[in-house]
Order: C-alpha cells, then sequence, then structure tokens
C-alpha cells in the first residue's frame, strides 16, 4: 500500500513535467476531426463530460448521463442530460439540460430537426429544463438569430426554459483552460503535441516502450544495494 502514492507521483511527475506548453486545439481542429474521424461522434460526449467534470469536479455534479462510444447508438432519448451545483461558463448550477449531440455536415438540419422532434415530445407540457445542441463540426455564425427563429417556429408557448448551441468555437475556449481534456483530445486525434500529456495516456505509452512490455514493479522495485527509498525516475 506504501507503494502506491509512489507510483502515482511518477506518473504524475513524467507527464507534468515538460517545458513546452501544451499544443493548441482550433475550432478548424475540432471541425476537421468531426469530419474524418469514424469515432468522433461516440467521443464528443465524452470530450464534453470529460470537460464538465474538470471543470466543477466530481462533488459539484448532481447528474451528469452522456453516455460514449457504442451506447451512443444503444441509448434512446436524448444524448445526455446535466445537472451541477456550480456554474460553468456554459452551465449554470441547479438548471436541468437536455443534450443532443451532432457531428455530420448537416449539423444546421441536425439542430433544427432535434429541437422540432423533442419539443413536440413535450405535447404542450412545460419543462423545467434547457435544450443544448453540441457540434464540434459547426461554427454557428448567427446563432441568437437562429436560436430566436427557432423559437418562434417550434417552441412558441416557451415550452423550454432556454436553447443553447455549443459549437466549435465554444469547445475551443473550454479546451483553452482544461490542460488535461485537451491531452486526451490530441492523442484520440492522432495529432503529435508537446507539453502535458495526461497521465492514463503517458501510463501506457510508458509501458509499451520496450519490446518486452513493462509493469509497475519496475518502478516500484528497491535498490538491492542499499536500503534508500525509492527515487522518482
Amino acid at each position: 500500500c506504501n507503494q502506491v502514492p509512489f507510483l502515482l507521483s511518477f506518473i504524475l511527475h513524467n507527464s507534468l513535467n515538460r517545458e513546452d506548453s501544451l499544443t493548441k486545439i482550433s475550432a478548424a481542429d475540432l471541425k476537421y476531426w468531426s469530419q474524418t474521424s469514424e469515432t468522433s461522434s461516440g467521443e464528443l460526449p465524452e470530450l464534453l463530460r470529460r470537460l464538465i467534470t474538470n471543470s466543477v469536479g466530481m462533488d459539484n455534479i448532481e447528474c451528469l448521463e452522456l453516455p460514449s462510444g457504442r451506447s451512443v447508438s444503444i441509448k434512446k432519448g436524448f444524448d445526455g442530460t446535466v445537472r451541477l451545483r456550480k456554474n460553468t461558463p456554459i452551465f449554470k448550477a441547479d438548471a436541468t439540460y437536455k443534450i443532443e449531440c451532432g457531428q455530420n455536415n448537416d449539423t444546421k438540419d441536425k439542430f433544427k430537426e432535434d429541437f422540432k422532434k423533442r419539443t413536440d415530445n413535450l405535447k404542450g407540457e412545460k419543462f423545467d429544463g434547457i435544450f443544448v445542441f453540441v457540434s464540434a463540426a459547426w461554427q454557428c455564425s448567427n446563432r441568437i438569430e437562429m436560436i430566436e427563429q427557432l423559437k418562434n417556429e417550434i417552441d412558441p408557448n416557451h415550452l423550454w426554459d432556454d436553447v443553447i448551441i455549443i459549437d466549435a468555437d465554444d469547445l475551443e475556449s473550454l479546451l483553452d483552460n482544461d490542460y488535461a481534456t485537451t491531452a486526451w483530445l490530441l492523442n484520440k486525434m492522432g495529432k503529435p503535441h508537446t507539453g502535458f500529456d495526461g497521465s492514463d495516456f503517458f501510463w501506457d505509452n510508458w509501458l509499451a516502450s520496450t519490446r518486452i512490455p513493462l509493469d509497475e514493479s519496475i518502478i516500484l522495485a528497491r535498490n538491492d544495494f542499499n536500503d534508500t527509498p525509492n527515487k522518482i525516475i
């Protein structure tokens, strides 16, 4: 048990100790990823989940349902639900957010279709929540006008408390303040980068860096020639 803190310190020391600044992910990078990666549709919910978790911490999450990977095609209903106890730049505390994600080239049309479908499902009953559409494939230049127009066309009775779009520009801004998630996404993109690297990716890569795969016993091994405690490599 005494070796666990040492193992963690080794991983963190090597994944955090970088002189260079972390490679930036731009909105253009996000759009390219969403249009060329076969797995981006399943990874977008995980991206949002990581951004939220790292922003507020687990103690301030009341509900964070954002299935990713293969679960995206299995889950019925909304793509996710978010309810937090602490404000973020986008999500406010004590509000319920219903999430829909889109990674297609026709993202604008999907936004309209999803909003109409979910509004029709309310069957005229007021819902105490906010509709959120998330896409890394879209840079929405006229979101205020578009949202207001759709509210008037689809939700004239204001069944939703509000409607929010999170596009590639928003995701870029959120990533700028989240090094861990940026490092994770850079690895998912297969994009070479310098600076900070996520501890999980560092550990997996370090274990596989030799012809004979390493394990934690190499790090935790004691020096046979003296009683000096382990030092971080």
